[in-house]
């Protein structure tokens, strides 16, 4: 089978590998022109008639004759591609992370990765999976006018500010004041792998004692990790 030119009348080779009659001849010619245009530049354009078998030359004139086309690429509808987990508007929370040279930073973040689905009776948006199991629940209630000098974190872990007010600063200069139900995940601990152990200042603001929930998690510290979830 050849392919005619139709600016420059040259034949039209398939690539050699491939059977003349075979479906991927057909379909890889236009691919194959196309892709070696530079190495061969006589070849402007070539006829998409499919080749006649000897076998089908005699029914050619009771069927109508077949078109070859190029395959067409397209990209997937909306519909046709994978769809992302619904997730809530806005689930915010706070971090307190650590760089490689130790210095801590202040994040505020959104987070993600939640599932829609039935917790306790109708579906909720769920996240359970933080990098470690709970290993501790602590509740405890810091005295108004509390001043804490740099420290680590005993733990990884999340804080939840159940009533009054506290503030943490970063060694980076950042202070920020926690209010009830904001929630603050931290991992600036002892063992961080940061060249030096990662601190931070904090303490109650106002004249009323601050209370929190604590979970600590087995989650291994680590460096230069902002928005985690």
């Amino acid at each position: 089978m050849r392919k005619v030119c139709c600016a420059q009348r040259k034949a039209v080779v398939y690539p050699s590998s491939l059977p003349r009659n075979s479906f991927l001849a057909r379909i890889s010619a236009p691919i194959f022109l196309q892709c070696h245009s530079d190495v061969i530049p006589s070849i402007s354009c070539y006829s998409t008639r499919l080749p006649s078998s000897s076998s089908s030359s005699s029914s050619s004139s009771s069927s109508p004759s077949r078109v070859s086309k190029s395959p067409v690429l397209r990209m997937a509808t909306s519909k046709e591609a994978a769809e992302p987990s619904p997730q809530p508007k806005n689930f915010r929370y706070y971090q307190i992370y650590a760089s490689e040279d130790g210095t801590t930073h202040f994040g505020e973040w959104k987070m993600t990765g939640f599932d829609l689905q039935a917790y306790s009776s109708k579906p909720q948006y769920v996240r359970s999976d933080f990098g470690g199991e709970p290993t501790k629940l602590v509740f405890t209630e810091l005295a108004a006018g509390l001043e804490q000098p740099l420290h680590n974190c005993p733990a990884v872990q999340f804080v939840v500010t159940l009533s009054g007010s506290w503030y943490v600063k970063t060694t980076d200069g950042t202070k920020f004041e926690f209010k009830p139900g904001d929630v603050l995940f931290q991992d600036n601990t002892k063992n961080s792998p940061a060249n030096t152990p990662p601190e931070h200042f904090s303490g109650v603001v106002g004249d009323e004692p601050c209370q929190q929930m604590i979970v600590q998690l087995s989650r291994p510290p680590q460096v230069n990790e902002p928005n985690p979830f």
